[in-house]
């Protein structure tokens, strides 16, 4: 359980700066550059101490790279502008788990206890009590059939490539070869930085006849070491953490425990940007912590 806390700590720190880069350069560029970061960082250690590409189960973390950091991300970065952050992360969230449970129950027969659903459901109440906009938040999001859609598909990204993540290490543990958290996550990776390559061309074909302004160096201000932090945190750190937690738990239990990322998310921005969390937020925070503590309690 330990990975899947880091996973949500990483994934928080990735966050923070992955916002503040966004705001710098265009979010594709920088959502490129924070993979590349983690690309050349996974591939040094897999291919020197891990398996690097080699393994049973290739094509399977292969094609979970490919749904969830390409196509999945791909949702949720398009999202954001039609639904805004709160709602987008709302949606991803708390539909991730469930999709990933069900999918995982009806394709590798894995099924959780009572218990363990109980615990999953007070988080994922207690996530969404703390991130649904408010009223006042409401009126300027840009609510969109298709915002909802794009959000939906970065649920099932999330939720499909973790189910064939575990997969994948079925797969290798019956071949009786065991697949490291962070060889797991550079082939992940890999996929999934060539999707997010091929879209980033796409995109800067698309705009080629439309007007340029100046693209911002990587050397200046701290964007640098915000890429850094950013790649370093969440697609190396965090993935690795939550490819090792999708070795020892269910789908469902690991996203649902991710799914706490947003609340921490919450005192990290305060104590760096001062952005002061609602009552709401907080009591929400604490529901969904209780739920949290108790799932540990019950694996």
């Amino acid at each position: 359980m330990i990975y899947a806390f880091l996973t949500t700590l990483f994934f928080s720190v990735s966050a923070i700066s992955g916002s503040r880069l966004s705001r710098r350069i265009n979010p594709l560029r920088a959502n490129f550059l924070r993979l590349s970061v983690a690309f050349v960082f996974l591939a040094f250690y897999s291919h020197l101490f891990g398996q690097g590409f080699g393994g049973p189960a290739l094509f399977f973390f292969l094609l979970s790279g490919v749904i969830g950091f390409g196509f999945g991300d791909i949702g949720l970065y398009l999202a954001y502008p039609l639904l805004g952050a709160r709602l987008t992360i709302l949606i991803v969230q708390c539909l991730a788990a469930p999709i990933g449970m069900i999918t995982e129950w009806l394709w590798l027969g894995t099924r959780m206890t009572g218990l363990q659903m109980g615990a999953m459901l007070i988080i994922l109440i207690g996530v969404a009590l703390a991130v649904a906009p408010s009223k006042t938040e409401a009126i300027k999001v840009k609510f969109v059939f298709r915002g909802s859609v794009l959000a939906l598909f970065g649920a099932l990204g999330q939720g499909w490539g973790a189910v064939i993540t575990r997969k994948a290490n079925q797969v290798a543990e019956s071949a009786g070869v065991m697949i490291d958290g962070i060889t797991a996550a550079y082939q992940r990776l890999s996929a999934g930085l060539a999707i997010a390559l091929i879209y980033l061309i796409i995109h800067k074909w698309k705009k080629s006849g439309e007007e340029k302004t100046p693209t911002p160096s990587i050397f200046s201000g701290h964007i640098l070491i915000l890429v850094l932090i950013a790649g370093l945190s969440g697609p190396a750190l965090g993935v690795s953490c939550y490819q090792a937690a999708l070795k020892q738990y269910p789908t469902g239990i690991v996203l649902a425990i991710a799914a706490l990322t947003p609340l921490v998310v919450m005192p990290l921005a305060y104590f760096i940007d001062g952005e002061r969390p609602s009552a709401r937020s907080v009591v929400g925070g604490f529901i969904a912590v209780g739920g949290a503590v108790f799932l540990a309690f019950c694996n």
